[in-house]
């Protein structure tokens, strides 16, 4: 049926072509009897030049023939009927010559411009395929776009993918498109009911054309054909392991169709490209897998019970990517009455980025349990990264010491989200955090430490960037005021753990329902 159609848009492409070299050759005889007072008979294929060229362009070499020839036609009819305004011949053989040059230059016209066709849909197909692996994660629906674009651009019947499971003797057809009307060649397949070798089939690792199962010599394929309602196929094989483990397929499912170099070598391309995609997205995933891992096991869990303290935490890796950050927090004893609170941001994301925060994380303990001061401590490991160069980009940190019995909070800050004080007393909030530098980037810079005193009652709440940069985009971001907002409107909660996530939910909110960076935080409440 496609190809039917094909075959009827070409005559009728055809067709239009002769009728309009017709009527520029008429147009044109017509104003050369206006002219030919006036010029004389010494131009008698003045105004027929144009027609031609004009047919070409539009036409081809098809057009451009069938103007040239009406135009010598309509000439030598009219010296016939009046010779007395006959010329030479020899100018009705260079007009022909010339009309012949005129065509195959249009027709090359007509060619370049299909080749620039031809290329654009090629372009328009890989751009589809690498979309849909830039924006999603899940390997089907790759291979569904890749499916889609080279149905829709070849117009076939039908393009999918084949999985093969040759030990078990089984295929099916998952991922596929097929054109209005036709039935879905989806499901599951037994290869010994089609007398059909697939291993044999593909075992060169080549593409297999075939233009017509109905006269290919090799019968099992023919019966595996038609009981996929297919006809003419290009398929191309792909391996794992040396094994073959799909191909794609694009096809004519009623008639032959002799398929063209360049459709071809387009099928192979996008097989190649949606491999590669998916192998990317299942490389991602596992290094997702054991990021997570990581950063799980490097979080400690937060004491369940702080003498003179409720605590919540929280911590969601960015939603549009898909690895792991940096982010970390941590909550462990100093001495009896004396816990230590920090929250960090090492730069980077993934694997690599994890790795660095176990290095960070375990280095800042060993600084506290020594110097048992923040600013000391910061100092030494500021100068440990930076000599060694340790980490690959910066950290960011609010580190403070928390005396149970008087409340006194002593901190230092290296370039980290102010922390946010809020009074029990009367509400209010205060940000706490004179900064220095992040970790890894001054060296030798000595860090100071600062102190408040905490009321029973009130708040703090420690957070990375992630909650501060939420919103809709760039110039909508909640900003330190506005998560200083969120936290002194909140409604009354029992428990400390409800009441952080609802600030957390308000400022996804506020982000449409996701945040773009990593965000981790801690809340704490004097008791």
């Amino acid at each position: 049926m496609r190809n039917r159609a094909r075959q009827r848009e070409e005559w009728l492409t055809r067709f239009a072509s002769t009728v309009f070299a017709v009527a520029c050759v008429a147009l044109a005889a017509a104003i050369l009897q206006v002219l030919e007072p006036s010029v004389g008979h010494s131009t008698p294929f003045i105004t027929y030049y144009p027609a031609v060229m004009l047919s070409s362009w539009l036409g081809g070499a098809w057009g451009g023939l069938v103007a040239a020839i009406m135009a010598v036609s309509v000439t030598c009819v009219r010296w016939i009927l009046q010779p007395e305004t006959a010329h030479r011949w020899a100018s009705l053989i260079a007009f022909a010559i010339a009309g012949c040059g005129i065509a195959m230059v249009g027709e090359a016209q007509r060619l370049r411009h299909l080749q620039l066709k031809r290329a654009l849909a090629r372009e328009t197909v890989f751009n589809r395929v690498g979309r849909e692996a830039r924006t999603s994660s899940e390997p089907d629906s790759v291979q569904s776009a890749a499916v889609a674009a080279l149905g829709e651009t070849l117009t076939v019947d039908h393009a999918f993918f084949t999985y093969y499971d040759i030990p078990n003797d089984i295929c099916w057809i998952a991922s596929e498109y097929s054109a209005e009307g036709l039935a879905s060649p989806i499901g599951r397949y037994t290869l010994s009911e089609f007398e059909f070798d697939a291993s044999l089939t593909y075992s060169h690792g080549q593409t297999v054309v075939i233009n017509d199962a109905a006269s290919t010599a090799n019968t099992s394929f023919t019966i595996a054909r038609q009981a996929l309602r297919v006809r003419a196929s290009i398929s191309v094989p792909i391996f794992d392991r040396n094994m073959l483990s799909a191909t794609l397929t694009v096809a004519m499912a009623a008639e032959p169709r002799t398929w063209s170099r360049d459709e071809v070598e387009l099928v192979e391309a996008v097989a190649a490209q949606t491999i590669a995609a998916i192998d990317a997205i299942r490389a991602a995933r596992r290094e997702h897998k054991i990021a997570v891992d990581l950063q799980n096991a490097l979080l400690p869990a937060v004491p369940e019970e702080v003498p003179g303290l409720r605590i919540a935490h929280f911590m969601q890796p960015a939603l549009d990517e898909a690895f792991v950050g940096g982010d970390f927090y941590d909550v462990f004893a100093l001495d009896k009455g004396c816990h230590v609170l920090v929250i960090g941001d090492v730069s980077g994301k993934g694997l690599h980025a994890a790795a660095q925060l176990a290095l960070v994380r375990n280095s800042l303990r060993m600084a506290i349990y020594t110097y048992r001061s923040p600013g000391p401590a910061l100092t030494h490991l500021n100068d440990v990264l930076t000599a060694h160069g340790l980490v690959d980009g910066f950290v960011t940190a609010f580190v403070a010491l928390l005396d149970s019995e008087s409340g006194r909070l002593t901190y230092t800050s290296c370039g980290h989200e102010p922390a946010i004080w809020q009074s029990a007393a009367d509400g209010s909030t205060t940000t706490v955090g004179e900064t220095g530098p992040p970790l890894a980037v001054v060296e030798g810079y000595e860090y100071d430490g600062h102190g408040i005193c905490l009321a029973v009652g009130d708040s703090l709440l420690l957070y990375t960037d992630g909650l501060s940069e939420a919103g809709p985009n760039r110039k909508e971001m909640l900003g330190t005021h506005g998560v200083e907002m969120l936290l002194a409107s909140e409604p009354h909660f029992t428990r400390i753990q409800d009441r952080l996530d609802d600030l957390i939910a308000r400022a996804a909110a506020h982000s449409h329902g996701a945040f773009r960076d990593d965000v981790a935080a801690l809340l704490l409440q004097r008791i």
